[in-house]
């Protein structure tokens, strides 16, 4: 079967390019202090140039027990990956949560585009600032 005749929908991956892995990047998006609180996830996001849109997650222990963060961690991944195509290109974005009751994926999802796009109008309005304060030097 060609890769033409799978549907674009059909292709709801989340691969390692997909993720953030390293420190440096974490920090990056962290320092960059664009953050969007949507119900009890924060949405924190930074342009990284590339095609796609990738993640990371940092839940901390008081959000409960091993099984409850992996449990989290799950259903955010999950979410992620089928929104990833809706959402805006070129963003780094990293979610950290605190203490509450695990959500359905689908409830997370929407919170994670809301989150993203919120963060989109954000780093647009602060680009088309820059831009014009340089045009009145």
């Amino acid at each position: 079967m060609s890769d033409d005749a799978v549907q674009p929908e059909a292709r709801k991956w989340f691969r390692r390019r997909h993720r953030l892995s390293h420190d440096r990047d974490y920090q990056a998006v962290f320092a960059a202090r664009v953050l969007k609180r949507k119900g009890p996830i924060t949405v924190f996001t930074k342009p990284n140039g590339l095609a796609e849109c990738r993640l990371g997650l940092s839940i901390g222990r008081r959000f409960g027990k091993a099984h409850e963060r992996v449990a989290l961690k799950r259903r955010l991944r999950e979410a992620f990956r089928h929104v990833r195509a809706d959402l805006p290109a070129g963003y780094d974005v990293v979610i950290p949560t605190g203490p509450h009751k695990l959500l359905k994926p689908e409830v997370y999802a929407r919170l994670i585009r809301e989150g993203v796009e919120a963060g989109e109008r954000h780093w647009a309005k602060r680009a088309q600032k820059d831009a014009g304060g340089d045009s009145d030097v």
